[in-house]
């Protein structure tokens, strides 16, 4: 009670026609998950060097999930780093917490606020009108999280909501488009990018194949006996150790894979933080993964990957454009394959916010088929696969 009490009030003082002297900083709103702040993170070197904000203090208002990854790369373009944790939205306190964010964005009397998420959740707004930013800029919402939401509603929030590419384009060419209109003249950012092969040495010392068995629903993770087959597999014809990554809740997933192929696999599932994990992924020969930020990351180490996916999100976040990257492969229930070729529209309009085929239905020499041709392309993995079969 007594924390809507003191909302009201702060909403009542926030509504007051006073003058508001506005200092030269930027807030940057970018509340979403690890995979959306890895398709984003490029475009701050373009944001801090554009002729519009260089002079301008960079704080960057953030989900704390991928704190890790901005604080190890992204120091150079932002001045401050706020985080926010998406689990207070859920604590008793939340109403207070809510007041102390919207606090913490008011005191800065920022010139201009940047919120560059596409799919935006309403319950941000009070935050984002509470810090009084004289410019208030984002792009037209897609509605995927709103859909009853009209323009006019986001006209509340914020003062300047540029044009959005529809919703079949991939995640990073909305990004692109969006800074286009942003920064003008057109940035120079062409695909996602980790300074990481510069700036790491490899630690494991085989040769090594990532795979990532979780996601971030149960309908999106391909079944651990799978992964178990294929790793057997992978290893009976390359020799190649493996790695399972993930979270701590991925640990009882990784457990079972482990204790169905015991011989040259490690579980660093819980082992790593995000930077550790990048890491780890860009010095292997493959990731086979799920659809998730392992693949971003993938592609921005310039690691090779496969992808298993029910088409969850497709054209919007898979598959990859080959301009973009080629390097990845994604393999999909037999029904997408078909629609791929015949209607890539209808399949991204069907799917582009939820899918319910059943991603078991993908089969392990379907997944494997795609792992074969990707080593084809490696010239370690080739030297050791010869090797090992002159020695046979």
């Amino acid at each position: 009670m007594i924390g809507w009490i003191a909302i009201d009030i702060l909403e009542q003082h926030l509504n007051k026609q006073t003058i508001r002297k506005h200092r030269k900083t930027l807030i940057i709103f970018r509340t979403d998950a690890i995979g959306d702040y890895v398709l984003f993170r490029n475009f701050l070197q373009e944001i801090k060097k554009a002729d519009k904000f260089k002079a301008h203090r960079v704080i960057l208002f953030g989900n704390i999930i991928w704190k890790d990854i901005a604080e190890t790369y992204d120091k150079a373009f932002v001045d401050e780093f706020m985080w926010f944790k998406r689990e207070d939205l859920t604590s008793d306190d939340r109403r207070l917490i809510l007041l102390y964010y919207s606090y913490l964005l008011f005191r800065e009397k920022a010139e201009f606020l940047i919120n560059p998420i596409f799919s935006r959740e309403n319950f941000f707004n009070f935050i984002i009108l509470a810090s009084k930013a004289k410019h208030r800029i984002a792009p037209i919402d897609d509605g995927a999280n709103n859909p009853n939401q009209k323009i006019n509603d986001q006209d509340q929030v914020f003062s300047q909501l540029l044009p959005s590419l529809d919703h079949c384009h991939f995640e990073f060419q909305r990004n692109q488009d969006f800074f286009d209109k942003l920064l003008n003249p057109q940035n120079q950012i062409k695909k996602p990018d980790l300074p990481v092969r510069g700036l790491y040495t490899k630690h494991y010392k085989n040769n090594y194949v990532v795979i990532f068995p979780g996601a971030g629903a149960a309908y999106r993770q391909w079944n651990y006996q799978n992964f178990a087959t294929l790793a057997l597999k992978i290893r009976e014809k390359y020799q190649l150790d493996i790695i399972i990554a993930g979270s701590m809740q991925d640990s009882k997933i990784a457990a079972d894979i482990a204790k169905i192929v015991q011989d040259g696999i490690e579980d660093y599932t819980g082992k790593t933080n995000l930077v550790k994990l990048i890491e780890l992924i860009a010095h292997a020969d493959l990731l086979v993964s799920n659809e998730t930020s392992a693949v971003h990351m993938a592609v921005s180490t310039n690691t090779r990957f496969v992808c298993i996916s029910n088409a969850n999100h497709i054209g919007r976040f898979n598959p990859y454009p080959a301009h973009i990257y080629n390097q990845g492969t994604y393999v999909y229930p037999d029904q997408v394959d078909k629609m791929i070729r015949d209607a890539p529209r209808s399949l991204c309009e069907k799917y582009r916010i939820f899918s319910d085929l059943d991603i078991n239905t993908i089969s392990v020499e379907k997944v494997m088929k795609q792992v074969e041709k990707s080593m084809w392309k490696s010239l370690t993995v080739l030297t050791i696969y010869f090797l090992n079969q002159i020695n046979k």
